[in-house]
């Protein structure tokens, strides 16, 4: 059974625990004695089971750590029956409160544990040339072979990036190329666009005088005024002024032939260059597409790769040759081995202790509290009832 199975199985072992017919006051959903529930074996070594590499108390034989966190004490006389079941009841409340602390520092540190115990098996698998490496046999062929398939994975990614790493380089050359190649030529048509927006000026401004001498001899035939020499004038202006138009619309006419024929040399090169982005973006969405299809098709090479390095971190562990193939690892998975053997340790005693009470004793002082009650009743009705 895996983890979240057994995670599964502990559910529903708690709901069937909501009524406790020793202890009619315990509160609903409280975790049952799971001592029967298969859990994930931690790695890299088996931890210590629940009542196994523990101190053991010498009067009861059970763990010690259970017989004090219990602290129910010996079965009473029929005397203190009720005390002892109230005690029961009150210690069991507060070794329940404190399980879902301890199950999450559980928890916490046999994710830790795992992932130090792949880091290790990958470890191991690196330093496969050491000399006391092939003491790991079988686990080593193998992982081995489990990493060989995976690499033919990887490698297939690795091809298909270098060869758009290299067509791409080709395609930015080429872009850097046009670039250079086209700097000239944007150069020219901005000093060309300079010198047509001056000429612009020119033309605009004695069009505006020509225009503006033209209305003023119209208004004055309109007004019949007979001034002859403001007419005059006027008709000077707007001849002498014709002259400086004609010129600035010349020299627009001029220039702008060639500043049409730069500016579609730029454009055809802009447009060669979208075509070799789009091409590049072309070739990333390939290596994407490769990428994501081999994520795909190497899952389950990874997910068998990870199980053969976890069996090897096992087998090294066993022949305690781990420390000398991989120091630092080995010391990391050591040290969440013991912190998760622990808390595992810490909960399965909480839990122990929750058991290890005197259920007659229980159920006895249950029983004789009823009877006081029903006769305390009895009695008062008596005494009321004439």
């Amino acid at each position: 059974m895996d983890a979240v199975g057994a995670r599964a199985y502990r559910a529903r072992r708690a709901v069937a625990y909501d009524f406790d017919p020793i202890d009619p006051f315990s509160e609903p959903g409280g975790p049952g004695l799971e001592l029967d529930v298969p859990r994930a074996t931690p790695r890299p070594a088996e931890a210590p089971t629940r009542a196994a590499a523990l101190p053991e108390d010498p009067e009861t034989g059970l763990p010690r750590r259970a017989v004090q966190l219990a602290d129910y004490g010996p079965p009473p006389s029929i005397v203190f029956a009720i005390p002892y079941a109230f005690s029961v009841r009150r210690r069991r409340r507060e070794l329940r409160a404190e399980l879902p602390r301890l199950a999450r520092l559980r928890d916490v540190a046999e994710q830790d544990l795992q992932e130090a115990t792949l880091a290790l098996g990958h470890a191991l698998l690196e330093a496969r040339d050491h000399p006391r490496a092939a003491e790991l046999g079988t686990a080593l062929k193998i992982a081995t072979a489990r990493h060989r398939q995976l690499r033919r994975f990887e490698v297939r990614v690795e091809q298909a990036r270098d060869e758009a790493a290299e067509k791409i380089a080709e395609i930015e050359a080429s872009i850097g190329f046009a670039e250079e190649a086209v700097r000239p030529l944007r150069t020219k048509a901005r000093a060309i666009q300079a010198e047509i927006v001056v000429y612009q000026r020119d033309f605009e401004a004695a069009m505006t005088e020509i225009h503006e001498a033209t209305e003023q001899i119209e208004k004055l035939e309109k007004l019949g005024d007979p001034d002859p020499d403001r007419r005059i004038e006027l008709e000077a202006s707007r001849t002498l002024r014709r002259p400086a138009a004609d010129a600035a619309r010349a020299e627009i006419e001029t220039r702008t032939p060639s500043l049409t024929a730069v500016e579609a040399k730029v454009i055809e090169v802009d447009k060669e260059v979208a075509k070799h982005r789009a091409a590049i973006a072309e070739l990333e969405a390939q290596v994407a597409a490769v990428e994501a299809e081999v994520a795909e098709e190497s899952a389950d090479a990874r997910a068998t790769l990870d199980a053969a390095v976890v069996d090897l971190a096992d087998e090294a562990v066993r022949l305690r040759i781990d420390h000398e193939l991989a120091p630092p690892e080995a010391r990391k998975a050591r040290l969440r081995h013991d912190t998760f053997a622990a808390h595992h340790n810490e909960h399965a005693m909480h839990e122990m202790a929750l058991t290890l009470y005197h259920p007659r004793s229980v159920k006895l002082g249950w029983v004789t509290l009823l009877l006081l009650i029903v006769g305390t009743v009895a009695g008062v009705g008596y005494l009321i009832v004439p």
